[in-house]
């Protein structure tokens, strides 16, 4: 049986939901290719269940995801390869080097449909 690659996303998730022992949880773009209703839900159910309740345990989520951001202990803003900006949400709206406040606004624009991915493989959020 062959699975898509946001299939296989989703079993990797799952697999790390199920995994209690692991120090350091890297999630590479789950919540893609899915709409906004199961991405939440998977955020919700799976992600913050992992940022939540393994005490001690790193979690990096990368993802484009920017309706997420407040929820990040620290976000670097990747832009070109490299690191742009990095810092709590209140740091980054504060400091002024990333406008969150439209990434935000930007989320619900016509183009995103309020999907909150952007598009373009040149830039990103790890959270």
């Amino acid at each position: 049986m062959s699975l898509s690659g946001g299939q296989r996303a989703r079993v990797a998730l799952a697999r790390a939901v199920y995994r209690s022992d692991a120090d350091v949880y890297l999630l590479d773009a789950p919540l893609s290719a899915v709409d906004a209703a199961v991405g939440r839900h998977l955020y919700e159910r799976c992600v913050r269940r992992l940022l939540l309740g393994r005490r001690g345990a790193a979690v990096v989520l990368v993802t484009h995801q920017v309706r997420y951001l407040k929820d990040a202990d620290l976000i670097l803003v990747l832009e070109g390869g490299a690191v742009r900006a990095r810092g709590t949400y209140r740091q980054l709206v504060e400091g002024g080097e990333v406008d969150c406040g439209q990434i935000l606004k930007d989320e619900k624009g016509p183009e995103n449909k309020g999907g909150g991915e952007i598009d373009g493989d040149d830039g990103g959020y790890v959270l």
